[in-house]
């Protein structure tokens, strides 16, 4: 069976246009898109998921309670986004 490495190629958000650079006055949620591919290889595939406020995230968690919203971190610094690969 072959392994294929995955690296995380860069992200990019349609809300926040350079992630970068975003800086939140208040809550908010943003779509945030990382592309992951082989590691070492051309090409890769769109991940996508929704950063929110954490005050945001508890509010749809307990207003939809679908089961399908994960907390991953519960204080996440957007400068260093790009480097929880």
């Amino acid at each position: 069976m072959n392994k294929i490495r995955a690296e995380l190629k860069f992200l990019f958000s349609p809300d926040a246009d350079p992630l970068e650079s975003f800086v939140p006055s208040g809550p908010f949620g943003i779509l945030v898109m990382a592309m992951i591919g082989p590691a070492g290889q051309e090409g890769h595939e769109s991940f996508d998921f929704m950063l929110h406020a954490r005050m945001v995230f508890f509010q749809h968690a307990r207003r939809h309670g679908d089961g399908k919203t994960l907390s991953v971190r519960p204080r996440l610094q957007l400068c260093s986004i790009g480097k929880i690969y």
